[in-house]
């Protein structure tokens, strides 16, 4: 009984080092996950009460009034709501769309028994995933740190 407790403890704390991939962000009230490293600058002027975020590649991030900042997985998955069941609001019946990640992200979808049935490296900031030909039930989606669960109608 105490290997199997030690065991356990031991996997647990695998876990959390593993889960530990988060970095500082920016998110603004549009729901913009900005990553402290790609921030170059903030531009305020005293006659408005916005400001813009430039970002290292000189984008622009316009008409900001306030920034949350936060530890978020670094994939950049936003979080996700859970109703009370523990399990993810969500029907699919054709594409899952995901947006808000990095190019170079490796989307998966499992199944019930831990198979990869489907997986998609992004190219850019989205991509979308077809599941139209799983069968109904139950899946899961992760892509880093992030783990989604939800129905294939």
């Amino acid at each position: 009984m105490r290997n199997v407790l030690l065991t356990i403890g031991l996997a647990l704390v695998a876990t959390m080092l593993q889960a530990a991939d988060f970095k500082w962000a920016m998110i603004t009230p549009k729901g913009q996950t900005l990553f402290m490293n790609n921030v170059g600058y903030i531009l305020n002027s005293d006659v408005s009460s916005s400001f813009t975020i430039v970002m290292n590649d000189n984008s622009t991030i316009d008409d900001v009034t306030k920034v949350t900042f936060a530890k978020v997985d670094a994939s950049g998955v936003k979080t996700v709501e859970f109703d009370s069941d523990g399990v993810y609001a969500k029907e699919v019946e054709g594409s899952l769309i995901i947006s808000g990640c990095h190019a170079g992200n490796k989307a998966e979808v499992f199944s019930t028994n831990g198979q990869v049935v489907r997986s998609k490296t992004f190219g850019g900031d989205s991509c979308d995933i077809d599941v139209s030909t799983l069968p109904k039930g139950a899946y899961v989606l992760r892509i880093g740190n992030t783990a989604i669960k939800f129905l294939k109608k």
